[in-house]
This record gives structure tokens, C-alpha cells and sequence, in this order.
């Protein structure tokens, strides 16, 4: 199934490792930081850096805007679907239709596509992607891992940024956070541990400690008091108002959506007066609760179970659109572990249909999360037999082979899932004792009851005080309770780790079960409670419940019981073929500066009065002409009109039109610690003449070639730099001995990522199970390919690229037999696991594309040899598309050229840049380098 989430996760990758490497990228910092606190799940890192590349290269723009300017639709994607001779002629939202058309196998939407280039597929995108007023997206993860510490790590991130860019409105302030009815789940309560999460998992312990200062976490779960009360008549409302009028950031709200929910919405409150006297008060009470939270400012809403609100209960959406009135709602967020929803619409005369939510924008399968961070389960079936023959069929099993004390002192528990409340007491309950009696006598207290008092049936057979309090607290060593019988809870939301069976009995009284609950009650044991690689759950169907559950895996998540059981790994096993590479010696090269002395006495006000824009646009000086001209068959014609003639201002949106701006931009560039109040104080009159400097200059900026905003920005930095002391430093270079065994595995199994796909040898998604169960065959397929006729390469199969022009390279360089005497190792892939090399750089970490190494004797491995030569020099092979040959690589570039190599003679350097975007590799270029190589050796 084609999707929105495989198109961004094909430009995260690569944007990810980009900023990663750059020391001044503030998402890099981000990164950095939880790659060495090492405390986020795979699944749950890969979608912070999905969330980081939408707000900072999506601009926080919904999905169809992203999609329409092109950001996710790029040549590789032409090449996969086949249309790059008429790639011009495509939008964006025309090449996206391509693809989605081609995946999905619809093909008269397919030759729509290809054929109709006019048509208006940016309105077509809209339909498919909801057409909802604010950004909306959804994140999709399976139960267990961990959405709630995710929802909570969003909300660091967007305080973190919003501190140090407090205008920018891709960052929320305040959050609502929704669950679905309450009636329905048990989510509220799990949602409190947002309050538990560490936000030092995600930011550097300072960032962490400043966030979680403004964090105030509230639930709104109690309900409104009664007419002539003489409590509060509607606490909800009473804490949102305070807590607004106190503080303007860090307000986290919890609720469910019938809180706020109108039965109707309108500005017209004339329906008010046909409704009865306690529903008009009800309804307005929520109306006053809706209106006060829409006035928070800068908020993002956060949709736990997100599929409930594209269901037929549409009280969550609801809920979202009227708080969004006020035009303080930034974005909206969901979170799933069932993205899949029947739905349809109509192009052009076609009904397409399709399951899965087009809006999410980061998917991991719940078969991925077995052995990961779920246990791995065995289910079986019980067909033909009593209540009491399976429930002593189920307890046998699950004491026999799953009688486990956990390492945290946890024992292993199993649910039973009962119709009802009378089939529990009269049926399963008595089945339990009569199995107890033989088997565990005298341990009759580990058998535990529990429904709530509002489902039928409970009065009858009421529980004994302290029933909630006992079920809270299951998943404690301290808990004693071994075999739990529920009826209507334990589905949605109940975390209970040491839950490793569940037992479901028989359908309901009526024949049927509730949509999903035999799939819902399933996943229950499935929770990691210390190393889910190691641990195992029990699952015991009856009464059709099997046949139940592989309906529903195939229609939610596109999976067989089979799949569960075997689980499937997010990404491809790595089969290591060449082990101990050899060391590589190496000097590291860091500045460290010190502060020498000061210089005289400073005073910002003297440098404002000195402080002069003229200076600022001498430096940045451009011709103000630009081409205005028409598309003819015979080309281009037309000519150049000055700025002024063409009005090129009219477009430019300036960030500056008020003193206020200007104070405000200014202080931004200042990192707060001045306030704009304190700085028109205390430099008014010198701000003042700046300011009106930067008015009369507005045509300027507006047609700057390198963008009107970022040199207007530009040039408040440099006034900002008045501020700054002048001091004098003195640097010293430091030269550090490093010592790294090259391109070696950690020990443990390995997986790389899926990605887009790009590997050798080239593996479908669809067959990456096979090699789970034979990984061996990877190396089978790299011999069949003749991928490496000289083995020169594959350390380690399968390579991951993160472009074609890298694919294309390494397949052209192992065909070369000027290269029979060397090693070539790809050494772009960034992985946890795998020790990388990399220079350490002023611009930030440099990890190069590919190592060539020579050694004493040539290549041991074509005589069949492991290495045991050192390795003697290296020539570091870079490939670059011109979008990433940028001034902040070149810094880089720039420094390993004239001083990594000079202190490390024995190594060399050369980069491929594919200019024109058709991804062909220069190999002759690469002859002539080694051949140079060869003579100087």
C-alpha cells in the first residue's frame, strides 16, 4: 500500500543524517543528543525524526501543501514509477496520483494521471487528505511502543524550539490532549503518564530542566455540578480559565471529547431554545468550556486512538473543529496502532476506495514490534469444546509452560476475557476453583474478579471493596493475583506488562463480539516487561475466536495469525561477511578557544550609535534586474526590467513592518535575555534610528536574490551583535590519536532499516520475511548478481543507500579492474551498530560515502584470506547531489582538504558531484585518481 508515510520517510533519512552531522543544526542537536542518552525504542526515535523533518522542512504546512511544492516527489521516485520523460509535464500533486494510482493497482486512475496533467490534482489531494482546516497528520504505532512517552517527547520538542523561537508559529506553546469516549476506553488514565516521562530521554539536561519548568499537566475529568449546587458549576471551565489567565505556555490539558463536544455548532445560538431546560444548561456549560480553551494561544490538539475519530462516532473531529474557531490551533496530531479505515472518493468519475488513513505520516507494523519490544506469542485454537473443558485446557498451558517470575519480581498473569457478568460467576469462575482444587490448592486467593458497577449484572454479583484498587495495581511484584476474569475493561489502555495469556471463551450471549475486541484482547499480553527478545505470551481461542482473529489482522493490520506468531523485523538482518576489517589509525583535529583578555570598556549603546545598514548592504550587494519573458516552441524570449518595473516587492511578506517587529525580532536574535521593553528603555533612541534605516530599505530586501526574510533576519543579527563584548581569544589545535576497528559490527542482531529500499542486492519489501528465515540467502543473492566479481566490497550484506547516485557509484567501481588490489567498503550508512568512520570537522561530524583501502600485499580477501596486513592508506571517496553540495558541506569539505590530510598523510580524498541530477558516475575520473595513487606509493 502505497502511502504518505514511505514518501517521508524516504527524505528523513537522508535529511536526518544530514543533520545529525551539522554542529549549527538545531534538530541535529536534538538528534545527537538522543543517540547518546540511548533511551528511545527504534520505532519511537524514527518518529520524533519524522516529526522534526515535518515542522522544520515541511514548515508545519498540511500534508497536501508539502506534497504540492514538491518536497516529497523527486527523480528517484520518477525512475521507481516510470515517468521521467514526461516528468516535467507532472506536478507534484500529478506525480504523487502516479504513484498512488500504480501502487494500489487502480489503473484507470493510473492513465488519468499519466494522461491528464491539467487536471486539478492539487484539489484532488485535498479530498484524499480530509481537506481539514488546520495540518493534520497521524502517527502510527503498534500497542507497547510507547505512544503515550511519544505524545509526551512532541511536547518537550515543541516547547524546547518554541523557547528559543518564540514567533515561530511551527511550534505550539499549550496542547489539548483528547481520548476517545470515555465509556468506550480506559485511555484517560493512561495518559496521566505524561507526567512521568523524562523529557532527558529527548533534550540535553539544561533544555530538559527549562521545559519542564512551564510544563502544567491537567486532566478535565470532572463532570459539571448540578444546577443549584453549590459547588463550582463547572470545575473543568474553572481550571481552564485560571490556568490561562496565569500562564501563557507549558498548559497541557487532558479530557475526553464529550467535555467540550456541542451537540450542534453554530453562531447562531437560536437552537439553544428548543432544547429542555437541563440539556440547554448542560449544552451550554460545554459551550463556555469550548469557547475558553479555543482562546489558548498557540496550541496543537493530540487524538489519542485517532481511528475512533474517523469512524462513525465523529465526536473526537468534532470536538478538534470547534476549539479550532479562534484560529489558535497550530496542528493536530493522532496516534494509532490500527491507521486503517474504509473509506472512498470519487476522480473524475471513478470511485476509489481504499483502508488505510492517507494521513499518516509514520506507520510501524505491529509484526515489527514481536521479538522488538513485544513478546512473541503462541495462539491456540480451541474449537468444539465446553467453557470448562477450555478453561482447564487454557490454565494447564499457561501453568505448565508460562509460569514465570520476572525479573523485576512481576509473576506472569492470564486474563480471561468472559461474555458476561453471569458467565463469569456461573460458568468460568466455577471452571477456575474446580481446576484450582487438584493443581493449586490452598493459592485460591490468586484468582481475581473484576467490571465496573455500571456494567449489567453487577449489582447481582457485587465485588468486595477494593476491587478498583487491586486491578490498578496488578502489574506489581507486590500483587499476588495470578488468573484475572474480566468482562467489558481491560482492552484499550490497560497497561499490564505481566499479563503474558489471555484466554478468550466463547462469543457473546448474542452469537457476536464487539468490532475488534477479539483482536484488542489478544495484543493485551503482548507488553515487554524486561526483554521482549527473550520473553513469550499465550493466546487461547474459542468459539470461533480464532477464525475471528485472522479476519481481523487481515483487515487492520494485513496480517495472518502466522505473521504474529513469527513477527517480521522492521528492516533487513545484517549477515556479516568480512569480520575485524583491521584498526585504523588516525589523528583527530579540534580548536579549543579560551578567552584571553578584554578590550577596554563596552558599551552597546556606543556601538548602536556606530551601527550603520549602508555597511551591511555594500557587503551584500546584487545587480536589482531580473528575466520577465514568455515560453515559446523557439525558446525563451523576453528581457530584463529593473526591480521597480517589476514590482518584485509585491510578493515579500516583511517580518519587519512595526518598531514592535523590529524589537521583537531583534530580541529573538538576542536569545531572549534582553526583553523588547527592556530594550526600547534602555536604547530606544538608537533602535529608532536603525529601525527606520531597515523601512527605507524594504525594496531592497524584497529582491535579494538569497531571499528577502533571511537578509532582513540577516541584518538584525548583526545589530544584535552590538550587544555582544569584544574579546580577544586564543586558540589552540589539538591533535588527538584515534584508534577505531574499522567497519565492525557490535555484538547482537543486527537489522538495517527499511528506508526506500535501496540495497544490494536489490530485496522487495514484500520478501524481506524470507530473509529472516534464511538470512544466509542474502549472500546467495549477491553471488547470483555478480554484484562483487572481485570481492572487493560487502563487509557486511545488505548495503543501504540513501541515493542512487551512491548505488550507481559502488556498482561502477566494482566492475573496475584498477581496482582488483584494493578494498572498497561503504561507509555513508549510519548505524547504532556499526563503527562508522568519521573527521570531526568545525562544521560538524564528516562521515564519508566510501573507503578505498590498500594494504600490504593487495586484497587477502580475493585469495580467500581474512585480513590480517595493516591497513596502509585510504583514499575517502565522496559522492554529492548538487541539492546536498551545499556551503555547509563545503566547509567541511574545505577543512578535511587542507587540514585532516596534512596531519594524515596517509590518506587521500576525491568527490563525485552528480551535477545534472542522472546519477552516472564519473568512473574515469576515478582511473585517473588511482592511477596518480598507484604511482606515489
Amino acid at each position: 500500500m502505497f502511502a504518505i508515510a514511505d514518501l517521508i520517510r524516504r527524505q528523513t533519512d537522508n535529511w536526518a543524517r544530514e543533520q545529525h552531522e551539522s554542529a549549527a543544526s538545531l534538530p541535529g542537536a536534538v538528534l545527537r543528543h538522543m543517540e547518546s542518552a540511548a533511551k528511545l525504542r527504534p520505532p519511537q526515535k524514527r518518529a520524533i525524526e519524522s516529526y522534526l523533518w515535518l515542522k522544520f522542512e515541511g514548515g508545519n504546512k498540511p500534508l497536501a501543501d508539502i506534497v504540492a511544492t514538491g518536497k516529497l516527489t523527486d527523480r528517484r521516485l520518477a525512475e521507481e514509477y516510470e515517468y521521467t520523460t514526461h516528468l516535467d509535464n507532472y506536478s507534484p500533486a500529478n506525480q504523487f496520483f502516479i504513484a498512488f494510482a500504480k501502487s494500489n493497482g487502480l489503473q484507470q486512475l493510473e492513465r488519468e494521471a499519466r494522461d491528464n496533467p491539467k487536471r486539478d490534482w492539487d484539489g484532488d489531494l485535498q479530498k484524499l487528505l480530509g481537506d481539514f482546516p488546520y495540518p493534520n497528520r497521524i502517527f502510527s504505532l503498534p500497542m507497547g511502543a510507547g505512544k503515550t512517552y511519544l505524545m509526551a517527547a512532541f511536547i518537550y520538542l515543541d516547547l524546547h524550539f518554541s523557547h528559543l523561537l518564540p514567533n515561530d508559529k511551527r511550534f505550539a506553546h499549550n496542547f489539548v490532549v483528547f481520548a476517545p469516549h470515555a465509556s468506550k476506553t480506559a485511555i484517560l488514565p493512561s495518559l496521566k503518564t505524561i507526567k512521568t516521562f523524562n523529557p532527558e530521554w529527548v533534550l540535553p539536561p539544561s533544555a530538559a530542566a527549562e521545559a519542564a519548568r512551564d510544563i502544567r499537566v491537567e486532566i478535565l475529568d470532572r463532570p459539571a455540578a448540578a444546577k443549584k449546587s453549590m459547588r463550582v458549576n463547572n470545575p473543568n471551565l474553572e481550571k481552564v480559565n485560571r490556568l490561562s489567565q496565569t500562564y501563557q505556555r507549558g498548559l497541557i490539558f487532558i479530557t475526553n471529547a464529550e467535555k467540550v463536544v456541542l451537540e450542534k455548532h453554530t453562531e447562531d445560538k437560536g437552537w439553544l431554545e428548543n432544547l429542555g431546560r437541563q440539556q440547554k444548561a448542560n449544552a451550554e456549560k460545554r459551550n463556555a468550556l469550548r469557547d475558553c480553551m479555543a482562546e489558548i494561544p498557540n496550541f496543537s490538539v493530540f487524538l489519542d486512538e485517532v481511528h475512533h475519530a474517523e469512524s462513525s462516532d465523529k465526536k473526537l473531529r468534532q470536538a478538534v473543529e470547534v476549539l479550532g474557531h479562534k484560529n489558535n490551533l497550530l496542528e493536530v496530531v493522532g496516534f494509532s496502532g490500527t491507521p486503517f479505515s474504509k473509506a472512498k472518493m470519487e476522480i473524475n468519475g471513478q470511485m476509489i476506495r481504499y483502508q488505510q488513513l492517507q494521513d499518516v505520516v509514520y506507520h510501524y507494523p505491529l509484526a515489527a514490534g514481536i521479538g522488538n519490544f513485544l513478546k512473541t506469542p503462541k495462539v491456540k485454537k480451541h474449537e468444539g469444546v465446553t467453557e470448562s473443558v477450555f478453561v482447564k485446557s487454557a490454565l494447564t498451558d499457561f501453568f505448565g509452560e508460562y509460569d514465570i517470575t520476572y525479573a523485576n519480581g512481576e509473576k506472569s498473569k492470564i486474563a480471561f476475557y468472559c461474555a458476561s457478568i453471569k458467565a463469569l460467576n456461573e460458568v468460568v469462575l466455577p471452571a477456575v476453583q474446580k481446576w484450582y482444587a487438584p493443581n493449586r490448592r490452598g493459592k485460591e486467593s490468586e484468582i481475581f474478579s473484576y467490571y465496573t458497577k455500571s456494567t449489567e449484572g453487577a449489582r447481582q454479583y457485587p465485588l468486595p471493596a477494593g476491587a478498583l484498587a487491586q486491578f490498578h495495581h496488578l502489574d506489581s511484584p507486590h500483587s499476588d493475583k495470578r488468573v484475572v476474569l474480566l468482562v467489558a475493561v481491560g482492552k484499550e489502555g490497560w497497561d499490564c506488562r505481566s499479563l503474558t495469556a489471555v484466554a478468550i471463551p466463547r462469543k457473546g450471549d448474542n452469537g457476536r463480539t464487539a468490532r475488534n475486541f477479539v483482536l484488542q484482547a489478544s495484543c493485551r499480553c503482548l507488553r515487554e516487561v524486561t526483554a521482549a527478545e527473550e520473553e513469550k505470551a499465550l493466546i487461547c481461542l474459542g468459539g470461533g475466536n480464532y477464525a475471528t482473529l485472522e479476519n481481523e489482522l487481515k483487515e487492520i493490520h494485513h496480517l495472518s495469525i502466522a505473521d504474529l506468531q513469527k513477527g517480521e523485523k522492521d528492516g533487513l538482518p545484517v549477515l556479516v561477511r568480512k569480520r575485524q576489517l583491521g584498526k585504523l589509525r588516525y589523528q583527530q583535529i579540534t580548536r579549543q578557544w579560551t578567552v584571553e583578555s578584554e578590550r577596554g570598556k563596552f558599551s552597546p549603546e556606543a556601538e548602536l550609535k556606530k551601527f550603520q545598514l549602508a555597511a551591511f548592504i555594500k557587503r551584500h550587494h546584487y545587480t536589482p534586474l531580473k528575466q520577465e519573458g514568455a515560453i515559446t516552441k523557439k525558446g525563451r524570449i523576453g528581457g530584463l526590467v529593473t526591480v521597480e518595473e517589476a514590482q518584485a516587492d509585491a510578493e515579500f511578506s516583511s517580518p519587519i513592518t512595526t518598531y514592535g517587529d523590529f524589537l521583537c525580532e531583534l530580541q529573538q536574535a538576542l536569545w531572549n535575555k534582553w526583553t523588547a521593553a527592556e530594550l526600547s528603555q534602555n536604547y530606544g533612541e538608537q533602535l529608532k534610528r536603525i529601525y527606520k534605516q531597515f523601512i527605507k530599505q524594504q525594496k531592497w530586501f524584497s529582491a535579494h536574490p538569497k531571499g528577502g526574510e533571511e537578509m532582513l533576519l540577516a541584518a538584525v543579527r548583526e545589530v544584535a551583535a552590538c550587544f555582544a563584548e569584544v574579546r580577544e581569544y586564543r586558540s589552540e589545535t589539538l591533535h588527538d590519536d584515534t584508534e577505531i576497528a574499522l567497519l565492525e559490527w557490535r555484538e547482537g542482531q543486527n537489522y538495517i532499516a527499511w528506508g526506500d529500499g535501496n540495497f544490494l542486492p536489490s530485496v522487495s519489501k514484500s520478501e524481506i520475511h524470507k530473509y529472516h528465515n534464511r538470512p544466509n540467502r542474502l549472500e546467495e543473492d549477491l553471488e547470483d548478481e555478480t554484484t562483487d566479481p572481485q570481492d572487493l566490497s560487502f563487509n557486511y550484506v545488505p548495503y543501504r543507500f540513501d541515493s542512487n547516485f551512491e548505488k550507481n557509484a559502488i556498482l561502477s567501481m566494482l566492475k573496475e579492474t584498477a581496482l582488483a588490489d584494493y578494498e572498497l567498503y561503504y561507509n555513508g550508512y549510519t548505524h547504532g551498530n556499526l563503527q562508522s568512520f568519521y573527521i570531526k570537522t568545525p562544521g560538524g561530524r564528516y562521515t564519508p560515502d566510501f573507503l578505498l583501502i590498500c594494504r600490504h600485499g593487495g586484497n587477502p580477501y580475493r585469495k580467500g584470506q581474512p585480513s590480517s596486513a595493516a591497513i596502509e592508506q585510504i583514499l575517502i571517496i565522496e559522492t554529492k547531489g548538487m541539492l546536498y553540495d551545499d556551503a555547509a558541506f563545503q566547509e567541511k569539505e574545505k577543512f578535511v582538504q587542507n587540514e585532516f590530510i596534512k596531519r594524515n598523510p596517509h590518506f587521500r580524498y576525491i568527490k563525485f558531484t552528480d551535477k545534472d541530477g542522472n546519477n552516472k558516475f564519473d568512473i574515469q575520473k576515478l582511473r585517473d585518481e588511482v592511477r596518480q595513487w598507484q604511482g606515489e606509493q
